[in-house]
């Protein structure tokens, strides 16, 4: 049955790795954006923001927010890069 796949945790645990595997990608873009601008402050509060994802991912179980910064860094990012 489908629903009960949904509450699996194997596939809970494969979203927020595609989740960090996201997040790790925008932080290479990112990069490289800073490289070619170095005086941008978005750029340094995106990393900040970046670097708060992953401390919360690692150490703070703070479930609500591996799924909703993701989408709010990209947007965060796209906006940054226009």
């Amino acid at each position: 049955c489908l629903a009960g796949a949904i509450y699996d945790l194997s596939f809970i645990y494969l979203a927020l790795l595609s989740l960090v595997i996201t997040g790790f990608m925008q932080l290479i873009i990112a990069g490289i954006f800073w490289y070619q601008n170095p005086e941008n402050n978005s750029i340094k509060l995106y990393f900040a923001l970046v670097a708060l994802f992953f401390y919360m991912f690692i150490f703070v179980k703070a479930y609500d927010f591996y799924w909703i910064m993701p989408f709010a860094l990209c947007i965060y990012l796209t906006s940054i890069l226009k």
